[in-house]
């Protein structure tokens, strides 16, 4: 019996608990992922596939330029001369770390989700711990943050009733996914949570090894997910902008204010100052300096987000939250920590109007351009952390007006409304990528072949072949690719429409040369009879001798790489040649 109340006695602790619930979402999270890993086919690959089709590969490459040492990044998905930057050097900098055990670009990334899921929940944890005294207070928090979702939808179709959730395409919407989501999201997340707890408490305690940290932490996140810090600019500065009318409404004098908050003040501003070269840094590149530049050109189709659909999608938690806010006085019986309170409904309110005023400001004629952030960034702000908190304090108010029944009522709509969403949630991540399943499992035989270029070409060199195999060839090799990405491939619809040209034979010798000259394109890649027999008619390319057995050594691979030979047709190209 001793033995039992002291396992019962440790499990009730609140880290144990806190340990618990996070471990659990963590693994229910991944789990879709380890369910097609262990699915994988006996001929194919798993390629750990997350999110996006298009961008992950783009993310993978990055990590592969960390293992391979570089310090600088490129884009790999345009074959263009371009200049090496710093854009999303985390991913660099996940990779070199990577390297270190021996790890492949795949479980780099794959861990980076675990890892810095885990930092992300645990952080908001200790943010929540800030706020609220009592450890069943702090647990309900945890419980209701990690667990929000969006408002059913519902519909009515042939087959029955269906329930969905409101913007469901955002994966952030998800409560499942979101505690595992894009590593450079998650460090954002975790970044933007910590750095307004340490300016909260370099208000108290005027530490500058805290401010420090603080700003080391701002630039960190500026680089690497750069919404999140100027969210941090914004709720921050309203924040000193609301205590220093609080405190002058109280006290009168304008100069006893600013003496009392000066302080405060010089230490943001201090922060402010120190880590918005890392924005300016990107805004910079993303406008200026070619192939980076094509993010920002992206960036501006990222303004349709509708500010109804996205409270929906917040959802129970957000009526909680905000008539929560208005218990703070009541249920908050320490009177130095009210202010703190401000923070959170500056956080909430601010997210909220960003998604229709950031629209406003990219497309007006205002006589300076603002630099503002796509309000679709508005939807990764972490807002059920600062609701969570203040759903508490409703409930709190509840209990203290209409009694604990009350308090269960509200706990079980809350839960009801909440978890009817969730088999939609988990099946859509166990479904997903039903048409891209190529991608999600690239066969050995074409693994074995990118492999063998990859050791046998330089990294510089690129190389062009259909679209799904472009974004493969990213995964699996360091070379760059002629097209393949919709946001990070120069003129991709253009390039598109001249590879199919190319592949099916209707273009001249003269003409295809010209093609590849032009297209800076050194190797191509076919992996279909059909591509091969037309490829085979230009002159000017010439097969690589490769091993073309695949693993078991049962058959040949119909897939071949051509290496571009500009000697080969030079001095006929004064006319077209037409290929038989």
């Amino acid at each position: 019996m001793k033995n039992v109340r002291e396992v019962t006695k440790i499990l009730i602790q609140e880290e144990t608990i806190v340990t618990i619930l996070t471990l659990l979402f963590i693994l229910l999270s991944i789990y879709p992922t380890l369910r097609f890993y262990y699915n994988t086919p006996p001929d194919s690959v798993y390629s750990f596939l997350h999110n996006s089709v298009s961008d992950y590969p783009y993310y993978i490459s990055f990590i592969r330029q960390g293992i391979l040492g570089r310090f600088t990044t490129i884009d790999q998905f345009t074959s263009e001369n371009q200049s090496a930057g710093f854009i999303h050097i985390f991913y660099l900098f996940l990779g070199r770390i990577g390297s270190l055990f021996g790890f492949s670009p795949f479980n780099i990334y794959f861990l980076a989700r675990i890892l810095l899921g885990i930092l992300f929940l645990l952080t908001s944890y200790y943010f929540i711990a800030h706020f609220l005294d009592s450890k069943i207070k702090r647990l309900l928090a945890y419980v209701l943050f990690i667990s929000s979702a969006s408002f059913p939808q519902i519909s009515f179709q042939e087959k029955g009733i269906n329930i969905s959730s409101y913007l469901s395409w955002w994966t952030e919407v998800d409560p499942i996914r979101r505690v595992t989501f894009i590593p450079h999201f998650l460090l954002g997340h975790t970044g933007m949570v910590l750095m307004l707890l340490l300016l909260l408490k370099l208000t108290k305690s005027g530490s500058r090894k805290l401010l420090l940290l603080c700003i080391l932490t701002g630039n960190i996140i500026g680089i690497s997910h750069p919404p999140s810090l100027g969210m941090v600019y914004f709720i921050f500065g309203f924040y000193l902008l609301t205590i220093f009318f609080i405190i002058l409404l109280k006290k009168g004098d304008l100069l006893k204010v600013l003496k009392e908050i000066s302080l405060s003040i010089k230490f943001y501003l201090l922060f402010v100052i120190l880590t918005v070269p890392s924005l300016y840094y990107i805004y910079y590149t993303t406008g200026n300096i070619f192939p980076w530049t094509l993010m920002k050109a992206q960036e501006s189709l990222f303004y349709y987000i509708s500010l109804k659909e996205y409270m929906l999608s917040i959802g129970p938690i957000l009526p909680m939250g905000l008539i929560g806010f208005f218990s703070v006085k009541i249920i908050i019986k320490d009177k130095t920590k009210l202010s703190n309170f401000n923070i959170l409904i500056l956080w909430i309110i601010i997210d909220l109007i960003m998604i229709p005023f950031s629209k406003i400001i990219a497309f007006s004629n205002l006589p300076i351009k603002i630099p503002t952030f796509a309000n679709i960034r508005f939807l990764s702000m972490v807002i059920q952390l600062p609701l969570s908190i203040l759903a508490v304090l409703f409930l709190l108010n509840i209990k203290k007006t209409f009694g604990s029944k009350f308090v269960c009522f509200s706990l079980f709509t809350y839960f009801i409304t909440t978890l009817s969403v969730y088999p939609v949630n988990i099946s859509s991540q166990i479904n997903d990528f039903i048409y891209a399943r190529k991608f999600v499992y690239p066969s050995k035989k074409l693994i074995n072949v990118i492999k063998s270029f990859d050791s046998v070409t330089d990294e510089s060199k690129a190389v062009l072949a259909r679209q799904d195999t472009s974004l493969i060839i990213s995964l699996f090799a360091r070379n760059k690719v002629y097209f393949g990405q919709s946001v990070y491939t120069y003129d991709n619809e253009n390039k598109s429409n001249q590879a199919d040209k190319f592949f099916q034979g209707n273009m001249t010798s003269c003409e295809g040369e010209k093609f590849i000259r032009e297209g800076r394109i050194d190797y191509v890649l076919t992996e279909n009879k059909l591509d091969t027999q037309k490829t085979d008619n230009y002159p000017f390319l010439r097969k690589v001798e490769m091993s073309n057995k695949d693993e078991s050594g049962n058959g040949e691979n119909n897939i071949y790489l051509y290496e571009y030979d500009s000697e080969a047709v030079e001095g006929q190209c004064k006319g077209d040649i037409v290929l038989p």
